[in-house]
C-alpha cells in the first residue's frame, strides 16, 4: 500500500505564500462527458466522477458522482503572473475518451476568487457506425461441417479470424489455433438452435451476433439442417482487447437488430441511438458480462467479454527528493535526487517506490532517465511550487 502525506508548514506565511488570506483563492468546475461536441455542458452531456484531479500548488482532489470539483486555497504570489498548471490524471480518465483541447490548463489566478476550470471528454468513437458487410459465419467467412453426435447433431465451425481478435461463444473465449483459425461446436437440437458470438478486434471495437440454425425433422431422407442469416444485434465501441495504463473504459454501444447491455452497469447517457457505459477495470483480466435483446426486445442470450490491463499506474505531484528502488530477481538498483513538480510513472510488478523529504541523492546506472525525465520535463517552463511550504512523504515496502 503507498502512504501519501502532505506535510504543510506552520506559522503565518508572509504575503503571497498559501496561509495567507489576502493570497487565497479557489479552482472549481466538472469534468464531464462532451457527448455532443460543443465543449459547453449541457443537453445530453454528463458529469464524470472519480476523476483525479492535480494541481501545481501540490494539491488534488477527485471529482464527485456529477463530475464537479474544486481546489481551495491553491496559493498566490507568483502563480497570479505565471500561473499555476492544473491537470486530469490519466490514470483515472476512462479509456475511450479523449480530452478537448487538453486535459492540462495552465490557469492564471486572482487573490479572492474562484476560476472556473472545466475538463470536457469527448467519446473517441472513429469509426464505430461502421460494420463491416459480411460477418464470420456467412458462405466465404467459414466452414460449417454437421456431425452425428451421441445426442442427435452437432455443427462444426471453422472460422478464419483477422489478427489479433477475439471471439467469444456466449461467454466462454475460442482458443485461437495456429494459423489464425477458430474452431468451436454447437449442439443442434430440434427446432431452432440460438447462439451468440461476440467479436472484439484492436480498433473495430465488439460486434454481438446472434445465429440461428433450424433442424426440421423429416420422415425420410434425413432432418434438414439450414443456418440462418446471422443478425448483428449491437455493435460497441470499446478499446482493447489489451489496454494500459487505466482504471475504467468507456463503452459506446450502437443499436443493431437488438441491444447490448453490461451486466453490472447502468446506461451512463443515452443520445442519437447511441448508449454510452462506463466499465471499471482493474489490473489483469477483467471479464465483462452483457445482456443482449432482439428486435423485440426479448433475451437473445449473454456474453462476455474480457479485457486485459497490463500495466500498473502511479501518479501524485512530489516536492523534495525521491528515491526508486528495484530489484527483479538478484538484481538491483537504486535512483535518488531532488523532483519538484509532477511524478507519473508506470510500474511494473516488483517495482517499489520510496518518496520522502530526507532522502540522499543517489544514482546507479542511467536506467533512470526514462522514469525521472519525464516528470520534470513537463516542470521546465513553468513556475515550481516552493519545497519550503511543505512536502510529500511517502513509503511503500510492499510489491505494486
Amino acid at each position: 500500500m503507498l502512504l501519501l502525506l502532505f506535510v504543510a508548514g506552520s506559522g503565518v506565511a508572509p504575503p503571497g505564500r498559501p496561509g495567507y488570506i489576502e493570497a487565497q483563492t479557489g479552482i472549481a468546475g466538472r469534468v464531464y462527458l462532451d457527448i455532443d461536441g460543443d465543449g459547453r455542458f449541457g443537453g445530453p452531456d454528463v458529469g464524470l466522477g472519480g476523476v483525479r484531479i492535480l494541481a501545481g500548488s501540490g494539491l488534488e482532489t477527485v471529482t464527485d458522482e456529477s463530475g464537479n470539483y474544486h481546489l481551495m486555497l491553491v496559493g498566490g504570489g507568483f502563480d497570479w503572473l505565471g500561473g499555476l498548471p492544473v491537470e486530469l490524471d490519466p490514470t483515472t480518465t476512462p479509456a475511450g475518451t479523449v480530452a478537448r483541447p487538453s486535459g492540462r490548463k495552465m490557469v492564471h489566478l486572482t487573490p479572492l476568487s474562484i476560476r472556473k476550470v472545466d475538463f470536457p471528454l469527448e467519446p473517441a468513437v472513429a469509426g464505430a457506425q461502421s460494420v463491416r458487410a459480411r460477418p464470420l459465419l456467412v458462405p466465404g467467412g467459414g466452414n460449417m461441417v454437421l456431425k452425428a453426435s451421441r445426442d442427435g447433431v452437432r455443427a462444426s465451425f471453422e472460422v478464419a479470424g483477422p489478427e489479433g481478435c477475439r471471439l467469444y461463444l456466449g461467454a466462454e473465449r475460442v482458443n485461437r489455433e495456429r494459423g489464425g483459425t477458430f474452431r468451436f461446436e454447437v449442439d443442434v437440437a430440434g427446432g431452432i438452435t440460438s447462439f451468440v458470438l461476440a467479436e472484439h478486434c484492436p480498433g473495430e471495437g465488439v460486434e454481438f451476433w446472434q445465429y440461428r440454425i433450424h433442424r426440421v425433422r423429416r420422415n425420410s431422407g434425413g432432418d434438414a439442417v439450414v443456418p440462418a442469416k446471422p443478425v448483428l444485434l449491437a455493435r460497441c465501441a470499446i478499446p482493447g482487447p489489451t489496454l494500459r495504463k487505466t482504471s475504467s473504459v468507456l463503452a459506446t454501444c450502437f443499436s443493431g437488430g437488438g441491444e447490448a447491455q453490461p451486466s453490472k452497469t447502468g446506461t451512463l447517457a443515452e443520445w442519437n441511438g447511441r448508449h454510452y457505459h462506463i466499465l471499471q477495470l482493474r489490473p489483469g483480466t477483467n471479464h465483462i458480462e452483457w445482456n443482449l435483446t432482439d428486435g423485440r426486445m426479448e433475451n437473445a442470450g449473454q456474453a462476455a467479454v474480457s479485457l486485459d490491463v497490463r500495466d500498473i499506474a502511479i501518479t501524485g505531484l512530489v516536492l523534495g527528493s525521491a528515491t526508486f528502488s528495484y530489484s527483479p530477481g538478484e538484481g538491483s538498483g537504486k535512483v535518488g535526487g531532488r523532483l519538484v513538480g509532477q511524478l507519473r510513472g508506470w510500474l511494473p510488478s516488483g517495482f517499489r517506490l520510496y518518496v520522502g523529504g530526507n532522502l540522499l541523492p543517489a544514482q546507479d546506472g542511467r536506467d533512470f532517465i526514462d522514469m525521472v525525465g519525464p516528470a520534470r520535463l513537463p516542470w521546465r517552463f513553468e513556475r515550481r511550487p516552493d519545497p519550503e511550504l511543505g512536502y510529500i512523504s511517502a513509503a511503500d515496502d510492499s510489491r505494486v
